[in-house]
């Protein structure tokens, strides 16, 4: 079952990739038998929680809830940290990481000020970007 939600998963591991960081997906000992798969991200050696994927789901509504746990994950590992730097960056000068956007027909990473600037999820490039 780790292998679908690795399949789900793979974007949101090559942004991670991109921003220098080492991911990795193990099965999760918390499995259970209401046909959610789950697996642990463990992202530079530390176990940041349990990853779920509901297979009733279409695939990019997957995708959106799986960047959207990972990138709180991640805050909360940078607030223990206290580490402020946001994943995903957005573009350069704005100090804020990008967000997740529901209700969109592709998976993206949108700048919460400017709805205009998006990264497809899979395809950030891990730093501050310029715009084109």
């Amino acid at each position: 079952m780790t292998e679908d939600v690795a399949a789900v998963f793979r974007p949101v591991a090559d942004d991670l990739a991109s921003a220098g960081h080492s991911v990795r997906l193990d099965p999760d000992p918390s499995e259970t038998h209401d046909g959610r798969q789950r697996a642990q991200l463990i992202l530079d050696g530390e176990v940041l929680g349990s990853l779920v994927v509901d297979p009733t789901r279409g695939m990019n509504t997957a995708l959106l809830l799986l960047a959207d746990l990972t990138q709180d994950f991640l805050v909360g590992r940078r607030q223990r940290q206290d580490d402020g730097t946001p994943w995903p960056a957005c573009v350069a000068g704005h100090l804020h990481p990008m967000r997740i956007v529901y209700g969109l027909d592709d998976p993206v990473w949108t700048c919460p000020r400017d709805p205009r600037i998006n990264v497809p999820i899979g395809k950030h490039p891990g730093r501050p970007f310029d715009l084109p």
